[in-house]
């Protein structure tokens, strides 16, 4: 299947100037751009299915990476712009992105959604509402989640969906229904875009209306400790777990 998406430019750390050490800008080159941009082409462009998990983990970072920094509050370009406020992130995230890192606590999922053709959505509006958690070394933060859509043939966007979560865990109702397929942590050892089920536009008004924030918070005493949320219908009440 031919495919045309809009051109993605390289995004690099604001903070990448001429006077940073270690050549910034060079290590995010090599990082992600260089094994990564081929791969975005290879799928968007082509519709092209990856077969070893190395091509799929370079997919998956190049956009872990150039989602983080367009949210970046100091990210300036003309391709993607009006988005959400810019991310309120820890500048130890952006830090640990130019060491090749990824925190832990961050997720991200492909979804396919066509507004004409596409058939399929949830059988019920669900939501995951996400708590602030701190430990007691200070760890943690408020939850925060983007949904961005880039075109390809006709009216068929391709969805990534990224989600920071401190110290929380969930199943994403999408995923465990197979409507999305998770790329970080832990990604598929395949990747075909073309064998994922097509979001309707309800689907896709579901798939951006899932997280919420909790609007509450836990403090854990001990390091290690996390909390696991559980999906609710929307309208249900809100459930503190134990």
């Amino acid at each position: 299947m031919a495919h045309k998406t809009d051109h993605i430019p390289p995004f690099l750390l604001p903070v990448c100037d001429q006077s940073s050490p270690n050549n910034c800008n060079g290590v995010l080159n090599e990082l992600y751009e260089n094994p990564g941009k081929p791969t975005v082409r290879a799928v968007l462009d082509r519709g092209e299915a990856f077969d070893d998990q190395k091509s799929v983990t370079d997919f998956a970072k190049w956009w872990v990476k150039t989602i983080l920094l367009l949210q970046h509050p100091k990210c300036r370009n003309d391709v993607v712009g009006g988005l959400q406020p810019a991310f309120d992130l820890p500048t130890q995230i952006y830090d640990d992105v130019r060491k090749g890192l990824v925190t832990p606590d961050l997720s991200l999922w492909l979804a396919i959604c066509d507004p004409v053709v596409g058939t399929i959505q949830l059988p019920e509006l669900m939501r995951i509402n996400l708590p602030t958690n701190y430990n007691s070394e200070g760890d943690g933060g408020r939850p925060t989640t983007l949904l961005i859509g880039f075109s390809q043939t006709g009216t068929r966007l391709v969805l990534l969906q990224m989600l920071i979560h401190p110290l929380s865990d969930f199943d994403h109702p999408f995923e465990q229904a197979g409507l999305c397929v998770r790329l970080w942590p832990q990604p598929p050892k395949r990747l075909d875009i073309d064998t994922i089920s097509m979001l309707n536009l309800e689907g896709l008004s579901q798939l951006g209306s899932l997280f919420v924030d909790g609007r509450w918070g836990n403090h854990f005493p001990q390091i290690g400790m996390r909390t696991h949320i559980t999906a609710v219908t929307d309208g249900s009440p809100l459930v503190f777990p134990p």
